[in-house]
């Protein structure tokens, strides 16, 4: 399983192989089938491109995911799941705002987003409620096992 971390950001600093981690307990714990995802941290700029471009809404958002392969499926003998795009800024902005921690609401970004590629919806408002529901179940097995985002170092580039 191949998990692509691409940190284009320089306002949270998250160590990689927490992120990896996670996601790997996750894909093990919701048994997906898969051979990659990708994963990308950027900022409020970054991510507000991507909104208005896919969306149609120039706003900062928290994150978004881009589905790619359904567990399983290997049309061309890969199953790449897709790709999510988290905002830290707004996990910082969101945090300063509810006494909450940034790498906390990042994780709940990370779940989000994971669940969105593995095919939970949240237009609806019964899929929302489905969504809150998984995340939260998620976040606790995460507790349980004493996985989280941890603080890495600053690069020195």
């Amino acid at each position: 399983m191949d998990i692509l971390i691409a940190d284009e950001q320089k306002h949270l600093f998250i160590d990689q192989k927490s992120i990896v981690k996670v996601l790997e307990f996750l894909i093990e714990k919701e048994s997906i089938d898969c051979d990659a995802l990708g994963i990308h941290l950027i900022d409020d700029k970054q991510i507000s491109s991507l909104h208005k471009h896919y969306f149609q809404d120039p706003s900062p958002t928290d994150c978004i995911s881009f589905p790619v392969d359904k567990p399983g499926q290997r049309d061309d003998g890969v199953c790449f799941l897709g790709e999510i795009f988290i905002s830290t800024e707004t996990a910082i902005t969101y945090a300063e705002n509810n006494q909450v921690s940034p790498y906390d609401e990042v994780l709940l970004y990370l779940i989000h987003g994971f669940l969105h590629l593995i095919g939970y919806q949240d237009i609806q408002v019964e899929d929302q409620k489905k969504m809150r529901e998984k995340e939260k179940l998620c976040i606790d097995m995460l507790k349980t096992h004493h996985l989280c985002l941890k603080q890495s170092a600053p690069s020195s580039s």
